[in-house]
Formats: C-alpha cells, structure tokens, sequence
C-alpha cells in the first residue's frame, strides 16, 4: 500500500517552524509534492514525503518543535476525527472508533487498544522497518494531539493518563514534555504508548451526541473507502528517480530509501516481494528518459550526462543492453541521424 498521511500534522509543523523565523520554502525545495497535497484542507501527503519535511525541519530546530505544532492545533482541524470525539459518550467509546478510522490520519500506522486489570493500554503502532527518529517524532506528536483532544471534548483542563511509555532514549531536557503531558514518563521502554485508569475512560463526556456521532461514523465510513489500498512501492522510486535524474543528483539505493524513509535493505527487500529490483526499476526509466531523450534531439554525450553516467561508453553499453540495439540504430529506424 502507498501509504499516506492526512497534511494537518505537516501545515501545522510547518507554521510553527516559520514563526519561529525559519523559512519553510527552504524546507520543501526539492520535493516533488502536488499543492494540493500539502494545502488543501484535509489533504493528503505519501508518508514519504511527510517523513522527509520533518526530517528537515528537526535537523534546524529543537526536539521540542513537534510537540508545539500538536498543541497548537485548533479543535476542528482534524475534521470528522474531532468531531466524532466531541460527539461520543465516553473517551473509551471513541477510542474503539479510533482503532477503526486512523487510517484517516496516517493509514502507515495503527492504534492498538488493550485492557489490562484497571489500566487500558492506548499503543502507537507502525511497521517494523520505520526508521526511530520518525518513531520519535510520530509519537510524541500524536500523544501531544491525543491529550490536547482529550481534554478538550471532556472540559478537563487536568486530565491526566496514568502513564505514557516511549520507546526512544530520555532526551536532555524533560521539563517540555511533563508540562504537556503532567504524568509519569518512561522511556526506552518497548512501545509508544499511553496509559490511562479505565474509570476515567468511563466518563461520560459533556457534549455526547448519539444521533451525530452515528452520521459522523457513516461519513467517516465514506472517506475510510478513498483511502488508497493497493501498494505502488516501484511508482514511488520511479518518482525519486526520475526527480534526481532531471537535476543532477545521486541515483544510488542508500539515497533513495533515506528519501523514501526505509532502509536500503527494507527497500531492496519490497521490491523483491514485489517481482522488481532496484536496480531494475532505475534501469527502465532511465532507458524510457533516454529514448525520450534521442527523439528530441539531444546528443548522446548529454544524454548519458542527464541519466547520470560518468562516461558515455558505459551509457551505450548499457543502452544496448536495456534495447538490444544502439542509439544510432534506433535513430536510424526513425530516419533521423544520431550524434
């Protein structure tokens, strides 16, 4: 599945980085995301492509930045989400909600909810192969707009959790995260999760709204079906590819999983699974780019330039093995003379 992410998250990143007096333009310079994607309300960007915007923005702001674009956020901006909150009748009745519709949110990731004794167990769950760093970031922010929501739908500024448990290593400065969070918190521990008394779960919530919230489901229902659902792991590389090709820049495997947030061995490994290569798929496109490129008239020396080969020898080699002819044949079945 290609994986997406709804924008909120990535705007709201975005503005408290600029107001901090950084400059976002900065940040999205070179990569390749539809306007539509990161603007439009309700949006939608490949986790990829978020993946990289905070990579770039936590490597010129503090470890702090993403926990202020959580609280940041007004009531709404989560749309059907935070109204179905608003409208249920207890915080438990809406986590089981949230199991089903995190898709909305980030369809990469799911919500666990397990009941142990008089504690219930609110897990944060992505695949094995996510980079740590966007563990980090990706719990930290959710927990953040977790206890933001909680307490607003419930009119309880105090609202505690029992506890919060993250997976990654106790930052320096742990004053940030108790004055949002007001609990105990763990770290290194084996799972991002919140931890809350099941009897606070309970309670009933002030604006509960039976009728609303069945036509919130249905509508949540809705948008759940447009969620992409088949994979296109290929199509992905073949857009990074494609991108650094046409300005100059590294085709190697490291380089493109660090783009696509994965390591190169789990990249490798997907394409496998899928019936392709990475190498396979970088030598297809360039192979389309380059009779793209002999039918406008380019000459093989930029030809081979703009495909990334050092030389040209090793791109007419490669040519030939890609077609089973060489450029000039090529060029002569279309009556046109090749340099």
């Amino acid at each position: 599945m290609t994986n997406t992410v709804i924008n909120t998250s990535t705007k709201s990143l975005l503005r408290v980085f600029e107001k901090r007096g950084y400059n976002a333009d900065d940040i999205l310079s070179g990569i390749v995301i539809k306007p539509e994607s990161l603007f439009a309300p309700q949006g939608r960007l490949e986790i990829a492509q978020a993946s990289e915007i905070w990579r770039r923005v936590y490597a010129q702001a503090d470890e702090t930045i993403g926990l202020e674009a959580a609280v940041a956020l007004p009531n709404g901006a989560y749309g059907v989400l935070d109204y179905l909150l608003t409208a249920s009748s207890t915080l438990n009745d809406f986590f089981l909600f949230l199991n089903r519709y995190y898709p909305l949110i980030n369809s990469g990731a799911q919500i666990c909810v397990q009941s142990c004794h008089d504690l219930v167990y609110i897990e944060l769950c992505h695949p094995p192969e996510t980079l740590p760093e966007h563990l980090k970031r990706s719990a930290e922010y959710t927990f953040a707009v977790f206890l933001q929501r909680f307490r607003l739908a419930a009119e309880k500024r105090d609202l505690k959790p029992f506890r919060i448990d993250f997976t990654h290593a106790l930052p320096p400065d742990v004053s940030p995260y108790q004055k949002i969070f007001q609990t105990n918190i763990q770290f290194n521990q084996k799972a991002n999760r919140i931890v809350f008394d099941r009897e606070l779960l309970k309670l009933p919530l002030p604006q509960a709204d039976a009728g609303l919230a069945e036509m919130l489901k249905h509508y949540a229902d809705e948008l759940l079906s447009k969620i992409p659902t088949e994979d296109d792991l290929a199509e992905n590389v073949r857009q990074v590819l494609r991108f650094r090709l046409r300005r100059g820049g590294n085709v190697n495997l490291n380089s493109t999983a660090r783009e696509l947030a994965m390591s190169a061995r789990d990249l490798q490994r997907k394409l496998n699974s899928g019936g392709t290569s990475y190498q396979d798929v970088l030598d297809k496109l360039r192979c389309e780019l380059a009779l793209d490129y002999l039918s406008q008239n380019i000459n093989l020396r930029e030809i081979a330039h703009l495909l990334g080969f050092s030389e040209s020898s090793a791109f007419l080699r490669a040519f030939k093995s890609w077609t089973g002819k060489t450029p000039r044949e090529i060029k002569r079945n279309d009556n046109t003379p090749a340099d």
